[in-house]
């Protein structure tokens, strides 16, 4: 049974040479940009539904975000240039690295798994499993796990739906790991981008005990 911190995306093996660097680089910077306008254009999506009385909705700034995507109309286009990873695909390696973890701040540590291989696939491609390597993506889902595996089939929804709205609250990262209380803030010359946790553990293995794991990415 694939249990957290076995298969995961870990960053080893991630000496991707000058060229990757390079158009990591530039692919990052081209994000930025987006981002920026996105939230522009959110912002004033916003305003004007306030004024018309359409009132849209935008509870986090990766809302705002989003309605900017929209509203520039850049949801067909993005989705044209998403990584070749497929749903089912991600959902399945959602589920294998996290099947055995549960708590409060589950769905939002899927979706950040979701989001560090989004990005992984798109800086390395064909070569992610190379240098970001995660479980399998293919699942066998037990029927007494498939209230797990439906929450894995969301954040993945979710996290492409954000990956192609320019929208990611990992700040980029491409490398998650699982660890048995929290982390420093540096792992492998890597910042954190963000942390969930604890988790409690059904499978305990290696350093990773049955409660207090926390799940990382970078």
């Amino acid at each position: 049974m694939p249990v957290p911190g076995t298969d995961q995306n870990d960053g080893n093996n991630n000496d991707d040479g000058g060229d990757d660097i390079a158009s990591w680089m530039a692919q990052r910077q081209q994000d930025v940009a987006s981002r920026d306008q996105n939230a522009a254009a959110g912002q004033d999506a916003w305003a004007t539904s306030t004024a018309t009385g359409d009132n849209l909705q935008a509870a986090k700034p990766s809302d705002v975000a989003s309605l900017g995507a929209d509203a520039q109309g850049q949801d067909a286009a993005a989705k044209a240039a998403a990584p070749g990873v497929t749903p089912d695909q991600l959902a399945a390696i959602i589920y294998n690295e996290t099947r055995s973890l549960s708590g409060p701040q589950a769905q939002q540590m899927r979706e950040q798994i979701a989001h560090a291989v989004l990005n992984a696939d798109a800086k390395w491609g064909g070569k992610r499993m190379t240098y970001a390597h995660t479980a399998p993506m293919t699942a066998q889902v037990p029927d007494v796990e498939k209230g797990t595996y439906d929450a894995s089939v969301q954040s993945a929804r979710t996290a492409m739906d954000q990956h192609a709205k320019g929208v990611d609250p990992t700040n980029g990262a491409v490398f998650y790991q699982f660890l048995p209380g929290p982390s420093p803030s540096v792992w492998q010359n890597r910042s954190m981008k963000v942390q969930q946790g604890p988790f409690n553990n059904s499978h305990p293995q290696g350093n990773l005990g049955p409660r207090g794991v926390y799940g990382d990415a970078y």
